[in-house]
């Protein structure tokens, strides 16, 4: 597994595949490969064939569920600041006024870099 930091940066980017792989799939489904689209390769997209799609989904689901451990294994303080920063994508100011508490942006963004060590 790639660092926390990278396994971080990868979460939205992996969220949206899966969910873009999700939409590519229901296309090519009612393209007419009816059925549930089972078996069914000769209808293509340009993400590719169904095969393809679903190992996309797969990898890219792979990608979201690493994140979402590193996030798991956090304190809950980190989880929080993680969740403003990069699942809402924060600004560090907006990261210590959601915190609160006395948080500054130059103190969570200090945490959240130690956390990624």
């Amino acid at each position: 597994m790639a660092g926390k930091k990278e396994v971080l940066e990868a979460y939205m980017d992996a969220c949206a595949l899966v969910e873009e792989t999700e939409r590519d799939i229901q296309k090519l489904c009612r393209q007419g490969a009816g059925d549930g689209c089972a078996g069914h390769t000769r209808y293509k997209l340009p993400g590719g064939s169904r095969e393809t799609l679903q190992q996309r989904r797969e990898k890219a689901g792979q990608a979201k569920a690493d994140a979402e451990r590193v996030i798991s294994g956090a304190t809950v303080r980190m989880q929080r600041i993680i969740r403003y920063r990069v699942l809402e994508g924060l600004s560090w100011d907006g990261v210590a006024a959601k915190m609160g508490r006395g948080a500054t942006a130059e103190s969570v963004r200090k945490e959240y870099r130690r956390f990624l060590k």
